[in-house]
């Protein structure tokens, strides 16, 4: 949930800005009472400037959340150089980080926030249009771009969706093509390891491959696959045909949460037990792995740490 701090923080690196104040940026965006001061401002009809709203989030908070973050240090930067430039070096030290957040902060609630607001409510709206017109070609491209939605925090734009169905239907399918990617990283990562000449890699995928079966994938992606790149666009390709099989079996959560092995009891239908849906789930989970395994060691594994390691032992 402090994702926006890391994210402000490396972003703060590549706009070459003050990573101090980025983090700062930071912290107001996951600041633990914004909700609930919000909620009071507009009780008080004090939340909004010049007629502008403060808006947070459909998920209710900036937490794990990746684009905010990025856009919001992106316009920090901007406004930290120019301040740099017309501030005297005697004061530059303490003015430009408090002129900065002065200014970014409520520019990033105001203007940036509800950008990326936007631009989730987009990516919901189309993904409701998808699942209306076509559920197997929803299911085809949730599965296929899941991973890539989590990483730059754009997952929320469905999530609440999945939410708000439950609460009210107490069902849900729209989440259900994003239950089994993980499994895909399971398949392409136990092929990387048997397949790479590199022991760091081999050392690095075993306990990416463990979390990735209980539906933790960061380590597998940001360590493994999404540096070697092909891996992780088979994962991907993979898990879009499995998303589109879910839809095709007609999978149904009956709640939301749990991830990897855990998410399979959400599956069975409290009202007559039914486990139709957590069967078919299984199976596809089994060729979730054996596809994208076969898959990649059909391919070759890519170097991500340079020339394997018995080859250099060699030549020395």
């Amino acid at each position: 949930q402090y994702l926006p701090l890391l994210v402000a923080l490396t972003s703060a690196r590549k706009f070459k800005m003050n990573e101090f104040t980025a983090l700062a940026i930071g912290m107001a965006l996951i600041y633990p009472t914004l909700p609930g001061s919000l909620a009071a401002l507009k009780e008080a009809g004090l939340d909004n400037v010049f007629g502008i709203p403060f808006v947070l989030p459909t998920a209710g908070s900036y937490l794990s959340t990746v684009i905010p973050a990025i856009l919001a240090t992106w316009v920090a930067s901007i406004i930290e150089k120019n301040i740099r430039k017309v501030t005297p070096d005697v004061v530059k030290l303490f003015v430009v980080p408090f002129v900065t957040i002065l200014v970014a902060v409520p520019l990033i609630f105001l203007v940036v926030g509800p950008v990326a607001n936007f631009i989730s409510d987009v990516l919901s709206n189309t993904f409701t249009a998808i699942m209306n017109f076509s559920p197997l070609l929803y299911g085809l491209i949730l599965g296929a771009t899941w991973q890539v939605l989590v990483m730059f925090g754009m997952h929320w734009a469905v999530v609440p969706l999945a939410i708000m169905q439950v609460a009210s239907n107490g069902m849900s399918s729209i989440l259900v093509p994003a239950l089994l990617p993980n499994f895909t990283q399971t398949g392409v990562l136990l092929a990387i390891m048997l397949k790479t000449k590199e022991s760091k890699v081999k050392t690095v995928s075993m306990p990416a491959l463990v979390s990735s079966v209980f539906g933790v994938t960061e380590p597998a992606i940001y360590g493994v696959t999404l540096p070697m790149k092909t891996p992780f666009f088979i994962s991907c390709a993979v898990s879009g045909v499995i998303g589109a099989a879910t839809m095709f079996f007609n999978v149904t959560g009956y709640s939301v949460g749990g991830m990897g092995v855990f998410l399979y009891p959400s599956l069975v239908n409290p009202a007559n037990g039914d486990m139709s849906g957590m069967i078919a789930a299984i199976i596809l989970t089994v060729v979730a792995i054996v596809a994208s395994f076969a898959i990649q060691m059909a391919l070759p594994v890519p170097y991500l740490y340079g020339e394997p390691t018995e080859k250099k032992s060699v030549e020395e």
